[in-house]
């Protein structure tokens, strides 16, 4: 397919009601497309992944997608995708911009994520929200949106603007937390070590303690330091340990007890990989 050859997908393919909102799901399957083609939408687009796997190529970056993934897409960006996984069944939250006019300045004004929606921002290509694995609030309103949209009850119309907000909102939420919640997760993991090394570092207890998924704590972290946090959990450990072995006469199964370690084995072990030595002899080469 040429570079250039791409689908335009305009507002009244889905609007025909004259309200300005729908969502549309399908199912795609490997053996009938290895891709979609290339599409430019005339409206904004929250794509949810309810089941298989993809990749979102997109201004030359790659995205993958798999059950639980999220992101929007603002309107005239060229889009493609590879299916991996099939079938890819998608659920496609569409909205234009006329849909949030009445909410928009006031948004605008107070949260820097609603500027994602100036010509500006479209301007620069990039995707305004992605989440590999959405977060339960997000796969809460996403299907809350389902259920007001295609029951059509009184009000419909107004409650799907509201649930559409508040989706919007936990968007600005959680992008804040990406933007500059690295620093603090990182810090705070550091502190409770600090506290107590001899607590179990539990990564299903840490994710609980910051509202995300082990997969998501674990990428952040590795993202902001470049190393896991059982590394760091391990480090920090090995260095309290080489300081009680040089500073004192602590015998070594006390200290393997006080740095976290259960297992005096493993504990030699992890404390030779760390010093090349072993506990006894790092004390005595250090003294």
């Amino acid at each position: 397919m040429d570079g250039d050859d791409f689908r335009v997908l305009g507002a009244d393919i889905y609007f025909r009601s004259g309200f300005p909102f729908a969502i549309a799901k399908y199912n795609h399957m490997q053996k009938e497309f290895a891709h979609i083609a290339p599409a430019v939408r005339e409206f904004w687009k929250i794509t949810y992944i309810e089941n298989g796997a993809a990749t979102l190529e997109f201004s030359g970056r790659r995205y993958k997608l798999r059950a639980g993934s999220i992101y929007l897409m603002h309107p005239d960006l060229k889009t493609l995708y590879h299916i991996t996984e099939e079938p890819l069944s998608v659920c496609n939250i569409l909205f234009t911009k006329d849909f949030l006019k009445e909410f928009l300045p006031d948004l605008m004004r107070r949260f820097h994520f609603f500027s994602v929606f100036t010509d500006d921002f479209v301007r620069q290509k990039k995707i305004p929200f992605y989440a590999q694995e959405s977060s339960r609030p997000i796969r809460t309103m996403v299907m809350e949106l389902e259920q007001e949209y295609f029951r059509k009850e009184i009000n419909y119309h107004l409650n799907i603007k509201l649930n559409l907000m508040r989706l919007l909102l936990q968007f600005q939420r959680e992008s804040a937390f990406l933007e500059s919640g690295r620093e603090r997760i990182v810090s705070e993991i550091r502190s409770m070590l600090e506290e107590d090394l001899r607590r179990n570092f539990s990564l299903t207890d840490l994710a609980k303690h910051f509202s995300v998924s082990k997969q998501h704590l674990c990428h952040l972290y590795k993202q902001q330091t470049g190393r896991s946090i059982i590394e760091d959990v391990n480090e920090c450990r090995m260095d309290h340990a080489a300081e009680l072995l040089l500073n004192g006469a602590t015998p070594i199964s006390e200290i393997c007890y006080r740095c976290g370690f259960n297992d005096l084995s493993y504990f030699y072990r992890t404390f030779k990989q760390r010093f090349g030595l072993n506990p006894g002899e790092f004390r005595r080469h250090g003294k």
